[in-house]
């Protein structure tokens, strides 16, 4: 009897061991390269950040799923359909502003250092890279919106 509850424990034991693998972080259904999202921030979503009296709004996204394998870029404009500048960008709303961005865990924190906080929408375009994107492309400038527009374009062409 002892040994066929020891047979029982070790077969229980082996079981539980092996049917618990690490699975591997899988992006979210239908993000098989890059991916973007178009956010705006208007005028009335700024508060102060407590850094320096700093303005900041705050962009929250499932979406935004893995802070630490992904890379994330962020580019703003003061119009939707405008030129995009990879961020920290300098003098976009006013002469001597600064906005720059923080990125962690599901959350981007757009920061502007200027006064008074902008008075227009901005437009936020987030970029989700992850790494064999990356290592796809290692001499892509991932701050320069038209090379990353142009992999994305590439990429749409080649799944149609």
């Amino acid at each position: 009897m002892k040994t066929t509850k020891s047979i029982l424990v070790l077969l229980s034991a082996t079981l539980l061991f092996t049917a618990c693998k690490k699975q591997e972080p899988t992006p979210p259904a239908g993000v098989v390269g890059l991916s973007s999202n178009i956010y705006t921030v208007t005028p009335a979503a700024w508060g102060l950040s407590g850094l320096n009296g700093q303005e900041a709004a705050f962009i929250t996204d499932t979406w935004l799923n893995d802070p630490i394998n992904d890379g994330v870029e962020v580019f703003v404009s003061g119009y939707p359909d405008g030129k995009w500048m990879g961020m920290p960008a300098s003098n976009l709303v006013q002469t001597g502003d600064y906005v720059e961005y923080l990125y962690s865990n599901q959350q981007i924190e757009i920061v502007y250092d200027g006064t008074p906080s902008p008075g227009i929408n901005l437009y936020i375009k987030v970029v989700v890279i992850p790494p064999a994107i990356m290592k796809q492309h290692p001499n892509t400038n991932w701050k320069d919106y038209d090379q990353v527009e142009a992999l994305i374009e590439a990429q749409k062409g080649s799944s149609n």
